[in-house]
């Protein structure tokens, strides 16, 4: 198991802070020797109750830091890939991959095919294809069984030459055989 900086960074401060606050509250670290002020008094009598709820919320934070980090927004991912990738990259003699993005749980692939539906032999033939095509190529490529594993959907979305009509082919997660 390796260890989330993040989640330690982001929670750790407000834990030991509150911790810090508690103790002050308490009496059991002084600031000085002498009696302190009655401002001083007051502040610290107030740190009894305010320090725990300063470790409570870092206890949250670290919670929130530690789901981010395990499982990011899919919109954090597209724009990962989309750094790593150069759009528009062509795929095949007809299809360009033109773009990325990412909704909720949903990794969207952007896909332009320089052909029309018509020409391909209508939808329902060219859905089937595309459908068995991205299965096949999802379930063979590393990093899309990584995000399938990790919960995501990975969706394609095709359109075509001279038509506003467009293909969603969608993967659910642990669709693919492992």
């Amino acid at each position: 198991m390796s260890m989330e900086w993040p989640t330690i960074i982001e929670g750790g401060i407000p834990i030991l802070g509150g911790l810090y606050a508690t103790a002050l509250g308490h009496g059991v670290i002084r600031l000085s020797r002498s009696l302190p002020s009655v401002f001083l008094q007051k502040t610290l009598a107030r740190l009894r109750w305010l320090g725990p709820l300063v470790v409570l919320f870092g206890v949250f934070t670290a919670w929130q830091t530690h789901l981010h980090v395990v499982h990011p927004p899919a919109e954090e991912i597209a724009r990962q890939i989309a750094g790593r990738v150069s759009f528009p990259a062509k795929v095949d003699e007809v299809t360009q991959a033109v773009g990325i993005e990412g909704k909720g749980d949903d990794i969207i692939y952007r896909y332009s095919i320089a052909t029309s539906l018509a020409e391909l032999g209508g939808r329902e033939k060219v859905q089937r294809g595309l459908e068995q095509q991205l299965r096949s190529a999802a379930c063979k490529t590393k990093d899309a069984q990584t995000l399938l594993r990790a919960g995501y959907t990975v969706q394609a979305r095709y359109s075509f030459k001279g038509s506003p009509e467009e293909i969603l082919i969608s993967l659910p997660p642990r669709s693919c055989a492992y």
